[in-house]
């Protein structure tokens, strides 16, 4: 293999990794994560029962700055599928709930939240601890890799309500950098 195959190869195994690394728990130890871990009882509880699945995997864990909680992306059922459903539960004392939503109307609302690694329906969910907020964006492409449409939402933690509030103008600032790549 000539050398530019080889630096390309490496590049690519190493923009692999984080996410192969976080998929098979062989990434960095998240001090977060490490005490849901120490609540999956409880977290399979507050999901209930899942059709043949295995225990619920805490895919992303972080204290949320302000005073806010400490909240979890889960997995309800790891299927190992293109796409996977992603519930986020927060430690209310010391227990894990369900965290709550609501649309730009402040009406309670369910978003449907996926991580997927397909080339055609990308989805992702990440937590920004730091600004207190949950992101996800999704998009959509035809089989012949032709762009067919985008979402991304951001949904602030409100210390008030205890709630998670779809927050309008940082939803529109997400799509602009993220939809118009």
């Amino acid at each position: 293999m000539p050398p530019p195959a080889r630096i390309l190869a490496l590049c690519l195994l190493l923009t692999a990794f984080p996410t192969f690394a976080q998929d098979n728990d062989l990434a960095p130890a998240n001090p977060e994560v490490a005490v849901w871990k120490q609540h999956l009882a409880d977290v399979s509880a507050v999901l209930g029962p899942q059709l043949n699945c295995d225990a619920p995997k805490i895919v992303d864990a972080e204290q949320f700055a302000d005073q806010g909680p400490s909240v979890a992306l889960v997995k309800p059922c790891p299927t190992g599928e293109h796409a996977d459903q992603i519930k986020v539960l927060i430690l209310e004392d010391g227990k894990p709930i369900m965290a709550r939503f609501r649309d730009p109307s402040g009406k309670p609302m369910t978003p449907q939240l996926e991580r997927s690694k397909s080339q055609l329906k990308p989805r992702d969910v990440q937590l920004d601890a730091r600004h207190g907020e949950i992101i996800t964006t999704a998009q959509d492409r035809n089989e012949h890799n032709q762009y067919l449409g985008c979402i991304a939402a951001v949904f602030s933690w409100n210390r008030r309500t205890r709630t998670f509030d779809w927050n309008t103008g940082k939803s529109k600032k997400q799509y602009i950098s993220y939809c118009a790549q």
